[in-house]
C-alpha cells in the first residue's frame, strides 16, 4: 500500500482563510485527521464520502468518527 500524508493547519481561525494547497488537500483525501480546535466548516471542503476522524482531546469526551 502506498499513500500520502499531508499535513495543514488550519490557519488563525477563520475557516475561509485556509490556504488554496490546505483546501486542495481536503477537496482530494480519503481521511480527514483533526483536532477540536478546528472551524468545523473546514469540513465541508472534504470530498463526498472522506472518512473524517476527530483526534482532538477535550475534557470528558473520546474521539470520534464521521461520515
Amino acid at each position: 500500500m502506498s499513500g500520502r500524508v499531508i499535513v495543514a493547519g488550519a490557519g488563525c481561525g477563520d475557516y475561509d482563510l485556509i490556504t488554496m494547497r490546505g483546501y486542495e488537500a481536503l477537496k482530494s483525501c480519503d481521511v480527514v485527521i483533526y483536532d477540536s480546535l478546528i472551524d468545523s466548516r473546514l469540513l465541508d471542503f472534504c470530498k463526498d464520502g472522506a472518512e473524517k476522524i476527530c483526534v482532538g482531546k477535550r475534557a470528558d469526551t473520546a474521539p470520534r468518527r464521521r461520515r
